[in-house]
């Protein structure tokens, strides 16, 4: 299912998928005010270039209600924030250094690897092996095809590079102290 329209049968998924996106739009644009206010504590242009790509592919895809598949894929991914906040939590109560924290770190790690690497992944190469349906479209113009496959294209090689990082971080390889943040 890479389109949908008005007369489709599936087109009460497509409302859905289409008000789950705004909302995440909402959530992605609270996030990265949230991101530049604390500049550049919470992430630098990796993370900014993440939510401007991820903001992008949401107003494409909804503006034209296409790719509800991929929508539920790439959502996915977020199962590993609830993590992500944790850390920060706890890095900023001075709990950095504690066994919640290595519990919280490799649970990142392995939820980060299973939802935005593996999950990720194989969602992207069933979009690209059907990317002819999406760039034949005649309800959508090129431009907006080609644009949302090369920024989720781009946005699942910033997570195999943050992968890394990740990983490093669970093992206790992370460069960054973990004493209270200011």
């Amino acid at each position: 299912m890479l389109l949908l329209d008005g007369a489709a049968p599936y087109d009460e998924v497509g409302r859905g998928v289409e008000f789950t996106s705004r909302i995440f739009l909402a959530w992605l644009l609270y996030d990265i005010f949230h991101v530049f206010a604390l500049y550049p504590k919470l992430g630098t242009w990796d993370t900014i270039a993440h939510h401007l790509a991820f903001i992008a592919c949401s107003v494409l895809a909804c503006s034209f209600r296409m790719l509800p598949f991929a929508f539920c894929w790439l959502i996915a991914g977020e199962a590993s924030t609830p993590f992500l906040n944790l850390r920060w939590f706890l890095i900023n109560t001075g709990n950095g250094d504690t066994l919640a924290m290595k519990i919280t770190n490799i649970t990142f790690a392995l939820s980060f690897f299973a939802a935005r690497v593996v999950l990720y992944g194989i969602g992207l190469f069933d979009l690209l092996t059907h990317r002819g349906i999406i760039l034949s479209s005649p309800q959508i113009p090129s431009l907006v095809s080609k644009s949302l496959l090369v920024l989720i294209v781009a946005g699942y090689l910033l997570n195999l590079m943050w992968m890394r990082n990740i990983a490093n971080m669970a093992m206790g390889k992370g460069r960054r102290s973990k004493k209270k943040a200011t």
